[in-house]
Parts: C-alpha cells; structure tokens; sequence
C-alpha cells in the first residue's frame, strides 16, 4: 500500500474518536437523551432574578452568561450564610447576592444553567 493510501484509512478510522472527547462532562436526563455541560467557578458579577439570567466572571476575566430555568439546583457549601436555605431546598435566585463566589453548571447547546452553588469563600 502506499503511504497515503495508508494515512487516508487512518484518518477515516480514527476521526470519530475525536468526537467522543467534546465537552466537560454530560447528563443523562430521565428521557434518555445526552446532553454536553459545561462548569465554570467565578464571581457572581450579575444576577437578574426577573429574566432569570446570571453572570459568572472566571479567573481568567471571561463572563459567563447563562439562563436560570425551574429546573437548575441551587445549593450553598457548608460554612456558608445561604447553607440552611439550600438544605430545607428554600434558596432562590433572589438570596444569592451580586460578588458571591459561585460554581457554575450549565448546558453548552442552549446556555440553561443546572447547577448554581454558592462556594466559601
């Protein structure tokens, strides 16, 4: 065989499984489906309870600007103010205040948040 002919079936064999390696993690919600997520931990830097929409500014100075649905988990690590709310699964959007370190779960495809967690600071 000749070398290119070669290189051609080892990129048509080995393309997809570059494929498999994309995103930072998933979820597998009860309908089956496979959905691409992505985290980011910063400082909450805006937060608009009526649109529902959220800003994280990372390490880096990126801003993250992601959807807050009724279905995103909000939750507060232990040694935290908001930590009591987030166990009697009371903590809202408006409890959470602008400057909060914050980790930041959300889904890559259509920007919807699914985990909000206030961090220690």
């Amino acid at each position: 065989m000749q070398p290119k002919t070669i290189a051609a079936a080892l990129f048509i064999l080995l393309a997809p499984a570059t494929g498999w390696s994309q995103g930072s993690g998933s979820t597998a919600p009860a309908d089956g489906s496979f959905r691409v997520t992505q985290s980011v931990r910063g400082t909450l830097v805006q937060i608009d309870v009526e649109q529902g929409l959220v800003s994280v500014k990372d390490r880096k100075g990126n801003v993250i600007t992601a959807k807050v649905s009724k279905g995103t988990i909000l939750k507060a690590d232990k040694g935290t103010a908001l930590r009591e709310l987030s166990e009697q699964g009371e903590l809202s959007l408006a409890h959470i205040q602008k400057g909060s370190a914050v980790k930041l779960t959300y889904r890559s495809v259509d920007w919807t948040v699914l985990e909000l967690k206030v961090l220690k600071s």
